[in-house]
Formats: structure tokens, sequence, C-alpha cells
């Protein structure tokens, strides 16, 4: 019996280092996950206020194919800041589909 009581006094600091730098690791990557995600949010955001500033009357993609503007637009047309208004959007995509049958 004293030869297992041996092994597992030598064993239990070891596990214990093994779970307090697995804990670590643990907190260190939360925290890298939540201060990432608030820089690549502010990266997004600065970038979606540069696209709207360079693009009012339309948007081009990069194969040089021309946007309808009213439809990114739409949310914000009849909603309150935050808010999407489906009507919004459903009517001019559908007037203008129509738009294009008609014709």
């Amino acid at each position: 019996m004293k030869a297992g009581s041996k092994a597992i006094r030598i064993l239990e600091p070891g596990l214990l280092l093994l779970g307090l730098l697995l804990l670590a690791m643990f907190a260190f990557a939360h925290i890298h996950r939540f201060i990432m995600f608030r820089a690549e949010r502010a990266k997004f955001e600065a970038r979606q206020l540069e696209s709207a500033k360079g693009n009012a009357a339309g948007i081009e993609a990069i194969d040089g194919t021309s946007h309808n503007a009213d439809l990114h637009r739409c949310g914000t047309l009849n909603a309150r800041p935050g808010e999407i208004s489906v009507l919004s959007c459903i009517r001019p995509i559908s007037a203008s589909l129509l738009d294009r049958l008609l014709s």
C-alpha cells in the first residue's frame, strides 16, 4: 500500500499543475476571442461606413456589375434605427420586378 500512496503523492501535484495550466489556457482563449471579436467588428463597421459614403447612387461589385442601391437601403425607409421594415423591402423589389415584366 505504501508504494501506491507514494505514486499518488507524486502524481497529484503534476495533475494539479496540468489542470491549472488548462484553466489558464481556457481563460486566455476566451479573453483573446473577446478582444478579437471587438476589433473585427470595429473594422467591419468602419468598412461599412466607408462603402456607404463611397457608393451613394449605386453599388458596383468587383466584377463590374451594378446593383440597385434601393435594395440595400430598404431597411431604413420606414423603420426606426436598428429595425428592418419588411414591407419597405418588398415594395421596391416587387415594383422593379413588375416594371421588368411589363416592359
